[in-house]
């Protein structure tokens, strides 16, 4: 098997450096990421009184009984991405 000297993640794929540590605990990890699979910005979109700026496509969708479930969802996948992020080591 080819084992790497390094991992570092350019992509913002945090499961990437869970799975990597999983595999090859010894493997140090590094990560730059510019567009990160979640963030803040997104989570607060979701609410119709955020601030114009952070209104894209999903602005106001945090409503009702869908809206609720698709905030708890993002919430959820945002401590887990949080999480697995705190793998890296560099």
């Amino acid at each position: 098997m080819l084992v790497p000297d390094i991992f570092i993640d350019t992509m913002g794929y945090a499961f990437a450096l869970a799975f990597c540590k999983f595999f090859f605990p010894t493997i140090p990890t590094g990560a730059y990421v510019h567009y990160p699979t979640i963030s803040t910005d997104m989570l607060s979109s979701l609410d119709d009184t955020s601030p114009s700026l952070t209104q894209g496509l999903n602005a106001g969708t945090g409503k009702g009984l869908r809206g609720s479930l698709q905030k708890k969802y993002w919430h959820l996948f945002a401590q887990l991405y949080s999480r697995v992020g705190g793998n890296v080591d560099v």
